[in-house]
């Protein structure tokens, strides 16, 4: 720019092609502002390798047809990593199938090790081999399509029971592929189709529990205090990296601090075991050193306390992470 806080066109015209110049000047100057950089989409005016990333690919995507574009709902299956990642092999069409192999100047022959009939490509690995067909339970399961065209059709689709059975077919078709090359091993068809089911199975089964796990994290757990001249007593144990340790901590009907007690327990890693663990330490601590104590500041605080009344008997209530009264 001049020093009016216009461009200088002959500059511009020794420095870019005609076309960029008249892009360039016809680009509004704010005298008023001064000079900075500044990345177009991100409301920081920042550039970022992540955002850059994003729209290179995403104008990939939407501007190469045929592009695999669901490559989430890879990562979002119900299923292992490990599974998952056999996918995302296949998908790239990087899987180390004999074809692929070969064009990385790695021979070991062209023919596929269960039939002898084919070369080895993942298409005919995980569909259109005989042995896959019976599997499958169908003649042409693929129907001509790319492994990366079938596996986008099938994750496109509403039922997730289709996805799962996918991906357990995918993994004992190349589990069955590895025994023969590596282990001298033939897989009968009726055992594989026994191990399918007995991975859908257990995946599912899983992943649905760890759903509900993951629902009753998500509860918002609010502490309720006891009733009238009653005392609660909430314990929880911590699973750490070289210890197991505990904690809890005793307050009345107002919400109020009474006493805490913490320390390290003598017990497995095992969560059951460690909150158990837990509640025992804290059911002897309140037994040996807490009990006249509490007696003691709730009778300075009250004129009429009995040994009937609940503060006389104290019943406390152990709760488990706030929730179990």
């Amino acid at each position: 720019m001049n020093e009016r806080g216009q461009w200088d066109e002959e500059i511009l015209n020794d420095l870019f092609e005609e076309a960029d110049v008249r892009r360039i000047v016809a680009t509004p100057i704010a005298t008023h502002l001064p000079d900075s950089w500044r990345w177009v989409g991100d409301i920081r005016g920042a550039y970022s390798v992540k955002h850059g990333y994003k729209i290179l690919t995403a104008d990939y995507a939407l501007h190469t047809p045929g592009e695999f574009v669901v490559w989430e709902k890879i990562w979002g299956l119900q299923v292992p990593p490990k599974v998952r990642n056999l996918i995302w092999r296949c998908t790239r069409g990087i899987l180390p199938v004999r074809e692929n192999l070969k064009s990385k100047s790695v021979w070991i022959g062209d023919r596929y090790p269960l039939c002898g009939q084919h070369v080895e490509t993942a298409e005919h690995l995980l569909g259109d081999c005989w042995i896959a067909r019976q599997i499958w339970k169908k003649d042409d399961v693929l129907q001509g399509a790319s492994i990366q065209a079938f596996i986008e059709t099938v994750l496109s689709s509403s039922c997730g029971e289709r996805v799962v059975h996918m991906a357990a077919v995918f993994w004992m078709l190349w589990t069955m592929r590895n025994d023969r090359v590596w282990r001298n091993k033939m897989w009968g068809i009726a055992v594989i189709h026994n191990h399918i089911l007995g991975l859908i199975s257990t995946w599912n089964d899983a992943y649905k529990l760890a759903a509900s796990r993951a629902c009753m994290a998500d509860v918002c757990v609010i502490w309720e205090p006891p009733p009238w001249h009653w005392l609660k007593c909430n314990v929880d144990a911590a699973i750490l990296a070289d210890n197991v340790g505990f904690g809890a901590t005793i307050r009345d009907h107002g919400g109020r601090f009474v006493a805490a007690k913490n320390g390290r327990l003598v017990c497995n890693w095992d969560p059951l075991m460690a909150e158990a663990c837990a509640v025992k330490e804290a059911l002897f601590w309140l037994r040996d050193s807490i009990v006249k104590q509490c007696l003691l500041i709730a009778s300075e605080s009250s004129q009429e306390i009995s040994e009937s009344s609940p503060l006389g008997t104290l019943l406390f209530a152990m709760s488990r992470d706030q929730r179990i009264e």
